[in-house]
């Protein structure tokens, strides 16, 4: 396969990653965004804490959830990198450049064991 072609597939891959690591974190900041306003809401609203006290506890649910979601796809990330170097293929990037190396730091999913 030439590099031409191999070069466009990492561009095709590296611009469809970097649109779901922003459409990820867009999420969070949704969900972020709505949980920061149940409190002043209710209290506006006259109602007691128990109000809204279960779509408090869904929304943080679902923050787990994308954050779960987020550490998989940096392990994606990191894997494609991996898988990138292996073909022979110089670095793509989209957006913020500068990144931390964030190998040695273990991320975490529900259900995963943190390696000792």
């Amino acid at each position: 396969m030439s590099m031409d072609i191999r070069e466009a597939a990492a561009l095709e891959i590296a611009a469809a990653l970097f649109a779901g690591e922003e459409a990820l974190d867009n999420s969070l900041a949704s969900v972020a965004a709505v949980m920061s306003r149940f409190p002043a809401t209710r209290s506006r609203a006259g109602l007691s804490i128990a109000h809204g006290q279960q779509m408090l506890e869904a929304a943080g649910e679902v923050t787990v959830l994308l954050t779960e979601a987020r550490a998989k796809l940096w392990t994606l990330h990191k894997k494609l990198e991996a898988t990138q170097r292996q073909v022979g293929l110089g670095h793509v990037a989209f957006g913020p450049t500068e990144k931390p190396d964030f190998g040695q730091v273990p991320v975490q999913a529900r259900g995963e064991e943190q390696a000792a």
